[in-house]
């Protein structure tokens, strides 16, 4: 497949990049959210996705809540197998590329500790 055919997506990995050990270790991408659970539960709609993070999460700005459940629900629902990845690292200051691989799936055993 050619690169121009290829969506690229942007991950970080949390404000101080809490995730990237947890990045590269299982050699995944992740979301942090974790109070939101098994987002695979969920209605596959954005509306669902906000609901359920104003439930989760009450009282931030109401701008906050279609931002990061749409976030959300493209990780969930949009990103595809063979879609790219890359990340701006911000400990060793480099953008590593990588390549999705799989369907999205909840495992709340590897949160970053």
């Amino acid at each position: 497949m050619d690169i121009k055919e290829r969506t690229i997506w942007g991950i970080h990995a949390g404000r101080a990049s809490e995730a990237e050990n947890l990045f590269f270790k299982h050699n995944v991408i992740a979301l942090g959210w974790v109070e939101m659970g098994d987002l695979t539960k969920l209605t596959p709609t954005r509306e669902a996705f906000k609901a359920k993070q104003m439930d989760v999460e009450p009282g931030r700005k109401s701008g906050y809540y279609p931002i990061s459940s749409g976030q959300v629900y493209r990780f969930v629902h949009e990103m595809k197998k063979t879609d790219l990845v890359a990340y701006p690292s911000k400990l060793d200051r480099k953008i590593h590329l990588g390549e999705i691989q799989g369907d999205y799936q909840y495992d709340d055993s590897m949160e970053p500790r």
